[in-house]
């Protein structure tokens, strides 16, 4: 009896390196059954990012012994991504819209005040008055001015990903702008941090630089005074930690930055963002930047907070890839993935 096909799939983010993990993985002898790019995720979607590319192989036979038959794994059904469902039978079509902002992440007051029927344009359908709410809430995007901007901090909580960040951003404005970037970290506290950013900017071939004084930070501008772009890395502390939050104060009066970008993770809980927001505010954070994209079940914490601090959004990042998974916000991709209507 002839033993049945075993099929794999894999994903990657491009069509190089996902022949590459194939081969590696399964070797030359596997049979292409299929390659086509998938639809975008909505946190894709969201960073402006196409979806992944998928190939589908047929395995080799494979010799008949335990370990061998324990690779094999059926191929699970895709699953599309859940969307809302239609209203129910004689339910208010705005009660449906709030319900489906509210599975979406809005809060409860706010997804109400969203999707409300007063001031509704003659002949505007509701989902349009609630789309255009949405994108009068959350403003244009707001990401660098090359040119205008030439200092920016990156500030937030613990684990908010800055470094990272810093990375993807000088990346991309050095790789793909041209631009002459160079960088500083303020985050001598972690171990390890300015070894992990300086091997990302040497990669690059950008200057990067260490400075836990006012001094320092000084003398690292100074030398960094040809640059079009400074990114500055800060500590992430807790927004309970009053302390460190006035010396790390103190050193964005002393950057003069043109701009402030306030880094929070989207998967941070409702309670523990607006306490950052408070905290950081005082810092002159003036955008906001939201991190972990892929990670998030929901987008609508980013409503959520935009509606909490008036502060309009940056960029989003979802992976770990550097430069690419950093792409600048879309108000309209988003406001498209919170109604259910995103291709």
């Amino acid at each position: 009896m002839n033993a049945p096909v075993r099929i794999r799939r894999f994903r990657a983010a491009d069509v190089k390196t996902l022949l590459a993990r194939v081969r590696e993985e399964v070797g030359g002898d596997a049979l292409l059954l299929d390659l086509r790019r998938e639809p975008p995720r909505w946190w894709e979607r969201l960073a402006g990012r196409p979806g992944a590319m998928v190939a589908t192989v047929a395995l080799p036979p494979p010799a008949p012994t335990t370990e061998e038959a324990g690779k094999a794994m059926p191929v699970p059904p895709e699953r599309p991504e859940p969307r809302a469902p239609a209203p129910l039978p004689g339910e208010p079509v705005w009660a449906e819209i709030r319900r489906r902002l509210e599975r979406r992440g809005l809060l409860p007051e706010l997804a109400a005040r969203l999707a409300e029927p007063a001031d509704q344009a003659e002949g505007e359908a509701p989902e349009a008055t609630v789309r255009r709410r949405l994108l009068e809430l959350l403003g244009p995007a707001r990401p660098v001015e090359a040119g205008r901007q030439r200092r920016l901090v990156l500030v937030g909580p613990t684990g908010a990903g800055k470094t990272t960040t810093v990375a993807k951003l000088a990346g991309q404005m050095a790789l793909y702008r041209g631009l002459e970037v160079g960088i500083v970290t303020l985050d001598a506290f972690r171990a390890g941090a300015f070894e992990q950013v300086d091997a990302y900017a040497r990669a690059a071939g950008l200057t990067c630089l260490p400075a836990e004084e006012a001094g320092e930070l000084r003398a690292a501008l100074e030398r960094l005074s040809a640059a079009d772009l400074v990114l500055i890395d800060t500590t992430g502390r807790s927004p309970s930690d009053r302390r460190s939050l006035r010396r790390l104060e103190e050193l964005v009066r002393e950057a003069r930055a043109d701009a402030v970008l306030l880094t929070l993770s989207v998967t941070t809980r409702h309670e523990d963002l607006l306490y950052a927001l408070e905290a950081y505010r005082r810092l002159g954070a003036d955008r906001l930047l939201f991190t972990k994209m892929d990670e998030a079940r929901a987008p609508g914490e980013v409503v959520n907070a935009v509606a909490a601090s008036g502060l309009g959004v940056s960029y989003v990042a979802g992976g770990q890839r550097v430069p690419d998974d950093l792409a600048v916000f879309s108000p309209e991709a988003l406001a498209d993935e919170l109604l259910g209507v995103a291709p």
